[in-house]
C-alpha cells in the first residue's frame, strides 16, 4: 500500500479538489477539464487565472506547474513549483519536479541541487529516482550517484561494500521513517549498529542479513523490513511447506506431493530445536504489530534455513529436519530438502497438497476461489450474503467499486437480510476503496445492525484492511468475529521500496502514520478485538469447518 505514489499519481492527473477555492465554479471545472484533455495551453490560462485570484490554495500552483511542464515550458514550471512550497503539502515532490524540469533544460548544476533538496525533505521512492529517464543526463554525477549510496570505488572490499549498504540503511531509515522510535529507545538502536559495524567484517554474507533484518525490525512495524533475498549467491533458502499455528499447534498446512504423507502432522522441533522455542526467537527477525501478527509472519521464517541457523537450529542449506507427531505419543524426525526463496515461490500451486485434502466435506466459504482477491457467495436459503476481501485493489479487469456495486445491487435484488464480510485474511490494499464498502453499507440500516452485519477479522487483517475495520468499528453496528486483527487502529504503515546500493537487498520503510476510526490519536489498543473470540483449531480445518460460519449460522436460526 502506498498512497504517496496515489497521490502524486492524481496530483499529474489533475483530479477535482473537495476543497478549492476560486471565484467561480465554473472557472475550476473548466479548468481541471482542460487538463483532462491534455489541453495544456487552456489549462495553463486556466490554472494562471485560479491561482491569481487565490494564491492561498497550492493545488492550482501544482497544476499549473505540471501543465508547464508537460507543455514544455520547464523554466515557467520551475517558478510555478516553488510557489507550491510555500503552502502545499509535499515539498519532496515539488522539488523532485523542479529536478525534472531543470534536468528537462540540461541544467545539471540545479537538478541535483533540487534532487538533494527533494531527498532532504523525505522523498520516499528511491526505485523511480534510480530509473527516472528524465535524469539520464546526471546519472553518473557524482552528487546523484551519492544519492543512491554508491560512493565506493570498483575495487572496494566485500567489508567496505557491507559497511556502505548498512550506512545507506541506517540514514534513511533515520530519513525517512515516520517515528524509528516509537518501540525502541535511541540507545537500543545505536547498540545494535555498534554490534552490526563491529561484526560486518567477521560475520558471513548470511549472518549479516540476519543482522539488517533485525536492525530494520526495531523499527516495531510490520511494514518496515529487509526482505530476505530471493535468488543470486546469497540466497535464502526454504522448504517447500507451509506452517499454521493453530490453537492446539503448528502444524504441516500444505506441501509438495513428494512429502504428501506429511501434510497435517503436528511440528514439535526443527532442527533439533522445539518449535516454540524457535518461535520466540524469530520475533527480532521482523517488526511486528502485536502477537497475532508474528503468528502469520512467523510461520514463514520457520521454513527459512538461514534465519533457522541464525536462532540455533542444526539444519543446512540443503536441508531442514522437522521432528513431527506420528501419534499423540510417538514422534520421528523427517529431512525435507529447501529450494531458493525463488523457486519455492515458483512452485504452482496446484503442486501443492493441502491438510485438508482427504475430507468428504465441501470447502467452507472462505477457502473457495483461492485466486480470487475477492468474491462472493450469496446463500438465498438463509438470506445471506457472503463477502471474502483478501487485497483491497483495482484489477485489470474489474475495478473494486464495480466489484461491491454488484455485490449489493445482488444483495437488494434477493433481498438478502444479511452480511457476512470476512478479512481475516486480508492483508492490505488500497485504503482509497475502502468507501465502497463503507457507503454500501451505511445506505442500508436494515442490513447494518449488530444481528445481521458481522466482520470475520484475524491475525492477517493488516495494513489498508485495518483501516476499513476502524471504520466499520466506527461508523457500523458490525459484530467482529474471530482473532484479534494483526495491527492495532492506529499504526505507522506505507511500502516505499529501496534498494541497497551493493548487495541489492529490498529495504522496505514505513513514512506514515494512520490513525482511523475516531481518528484519536490516543488509542493504544494492540488490535481490534472481536467481540465474539474464536481460533480455527486443526480439526476444523482438516475438516473443511469453519467455526466462525458455524457461529453465525447457530445465531441466526
Amino acid at each position: 500500500m502506498n498512497n504517496r505514489l496515489i497521490q502524486l499519481f492524481l496530483f499529474s492527473l489533475f483530479i477535482f479538489p473537495v476543497c478549492a477555492q476560486a471565484q467561480s465554479l465554473t472557472e475550476i471545472e473548466a479548468a481541471y477539464a482542460a487538463n483532462t484533455k491534455r489541453d495544456w495551453p487552456e489549462a495553463i490560462r486556466l490554472f494562471t487565472e485560479l491561482k491569481s485570484k487565490n494564491p492561498y490554495n497550492p493545488q492550482y500552483a501544482v497544476r499549473l506547474a505540471f501543465a508547464l511542464q508537460y507543455a514544455g515550458k520547464y523554466a515557467e514550471s520551475v517558478d510555478a513549483f516553488k510557489d507550491a512550497l510555500k503552502a502545499g503539502p509535499w515539498p519532496d515532490i515539488y522539488w523532485y519536479q523542479i529536478a525534472v524540469s531543470n534536468a528537462k533544460m540540461n541544467d545539471t548544476e540545479n537538478a541535483v541541487a533540487a534532487l538533494k533538496n527533494s531527498v532532504a525533505k523525505g522523498w520516499p521512492d528511491y526505485q523511480r529516482l534510480e530509473h527516472d529517464k528524465n535524469f539520464e543526463s546526471i546519472r553518473t554525477h557524482p552528487e546523484f550517484l551519492k544519492m543512491l549510496g554508491k560512493t565506493l570505488p570498483d575495487n572496494a572490499t566485500r567489508t567496505e561494500r557491507w559497511l556502505a549498504d548498512f550506512s545507506f540503511l541506517d540514514s534513511k531509515l533515520k530519513l525517512l521513517h515516520f517515528n524509528l522510535y516509537n518501540r525502541h529507545s535511541p540507545e537500543t538502536w545505536n547498540r545494535l549498529e555498534q554490534e552490526i559495524r563491529k561484526g560486518i567484517p567477521h560475520w558471513s554474507d548470511n549472518k549479516i542479513i540476519c543482522a539488517l533484518m533485525k536492525y530494520a525490525a526495531l523499527a516495531g512495524e510490520g511494514h518496515t523490513k529487509v526482505i530476505p533475498p530471493k535468488e543470486g549467491n546469497n540466497s535464502f533458502h526454504a522448504i517447500p511447506v507451509v506452517l499454521y499455528d493453530f490453537t492446539d499447534g503448528i502444524y504441516i498446512l500444505n506441501t509438495i506431493p513428494e512429502y504428501g504423507e506429511y501434510v497435517g502432522k503436528k511440528v514439535t522441533a526443527i532442527g533439533g530445536v522445539s518449535v516454540r522455542e524457535l518461535f520466540d526467537k524469530s520475533y527480532p527477525y521482523a517488526g511486528h504489530e502485536n502477537d497475532f501478527h508474528h503468528k502469520k509472519f512467523s510461520m514463514r521464517f520457520l521454513t527459512m534455513a538461514e534465519l533457522l541457523k541464525d536462532m540455533g537450529a542444526n539444519v543446512s542449506a540443503a536441508e531442514i529436519p522437522l521432528t513431527i507427531e506420528t501419534s499423540p505419543a510417538r514422534a520421528t524426525t523427517i529431512k525435507i530438502k529447501t529450494n531458493t526463496l525463488k523457486e519455492a515461490e515458483d512452485i504452482p500451486k496446484e503442486k501443492w497438497v493441502a491438510m485438508n485434502v482427504g475430507s468428504v466435506n465441501d470447502l467452507p466459504f472462505y477457502l473457495q476461489k483461492p485466486d480470487d482477491d475477492f468474491y462472493f457467495i450469496p446463500d438465498t436459503l438463509n438470506s445471506l450474503m457472503y463477502l471474502k476481501i483478501k487485497y483491497i485493489v483495482n484489477q485489470d479487469k474489474l475495478r473494486f467499486s464495480e466489484f461491491t456495486d454488484s455485490v449489493f445491487s445482488l444483495i437488494d435484488r434477493k433481498g438478502l437480510k444479511r452480511l457476512v464480510l470476512d478479512l481475516r485474511d486480508c492483508g492490505g490494499g488500497n485504503s482509497n476503496l475502502n468507501q465502497h464498502v463503507l457507503n454500501h453499507i451505511l445506505k442500508r440500516p436494515a442490513l447494518n445492525t449488530s444481528d445481521n452485519f458481522f466482520t470475520v477479522i484475524g491475525r492477517n487483517t493488516y495494513s489498508a484492511a485495518i483501516n476499513l475495520a476502524n471504520d466499520l468499528e466506527y461508523r457500523t453496528n458490525t459484530t467482529f468475529i474471530g482473532e484479534p486483527t494483526g495491527s492495532s487502529p492506529n499504526y505507522i504503515g506505507e511500502s516505499n521500496v529501496l534498494r541497497l546500493p551493493y548487495s541489492q537487498l529490498y529495504l522496505i520503510i514505513s513514512n506514515r502514520y494512520h490513525q482511523g476510526g475516531a481518528n484519536n490519536s490516543l488509542d493504544k489498543r494492540p488490535w481490534i478485538a472481536p467481540h465474539i473470540f474464536i481460533e480455527p483449531a486443526s480439526a476444523d480445518y482438516r475438516s473443511n469447518a469453519d467455526p466462525v460460519m458455524k457461529f453465525i449460522y447457530k445465531t441466526w436460526k
